[in-house]
């Protein structure tokens, strides 16, 4: 199974990055394999099945702000924040979950999706939530929440069943 990596991060220009402690991954093969494909680029779309995927900001930031009733979530390392547009292109409802979405950095580190903060945070936002069920040509915003090694490198977001990630420009 092929997957994309895309990041974006709110309240940073995007392609910026913030400061913050290294964060825990576990490491897998480089997406950037000889004779694989070109990573796509932000706002540039992706094909994984009857879905669509365009990585419109990715931020990096050390702490997350998702409700107002809480001090904002401290990242361990810092947190990878995209903001994905999504759209079903087949002909019935069908599910999108927040688990064939990952981060990844140069060495190969991946870094999964953190599911409950990124339900609070697309929630927060206003944003669609990543994990449910699309009616077909319906496009939304979904907010996606990595916790990730801030002195990482050569980011790219993983979209399972992708034939391409797609480059966080950092």
């Amino acid at each position: 199974m092929a997957v994309v990596l895309v990041s974006a991060a709110i309240r940073c220009a995007p392609g910026r990055a913030s400061d913050a402690a290294p964060a825990a991954g576990s490491t897998a093969p480089a997406a950037a394999v000889s004779g694989a494909p070109r990573a796509a680029a932000l706002d540039e779309t992706v094909v994984s099945g009857n879905w669509q995927y365009t990585v419109t900001t990715v931020a990096r930031q050390p702490t997350l702000e998702w409700n107002s009733l809480s001090a904002p979530e401290q990242a361990r390392g810092v947190w990878l924040v995209l903001h994905v547009r999504v759209e079903n292109t087949g002909s019935a409802r069908a599910p999108l979950h927040p688990t064939d979405f990952q981060g990844q950095d140069a060495a190969g580190t991946v870094y999964p999706v953190d599911e409950r903060l990124s339900a609070y945070y697309s929630a927060f936002h206003r944003l669609s939530m990543p994990a449910g069920v699309y009616p077909p040509h319906v496009a939304v915003e979904v907010g996606l929440v990595c916790d990730v090694d801030p002195a990482a490198t050569g980011w790219q977001l993983q979209i399972a069943g992708a034939s391409r990630a797609v480059a966080l420009g950092f």
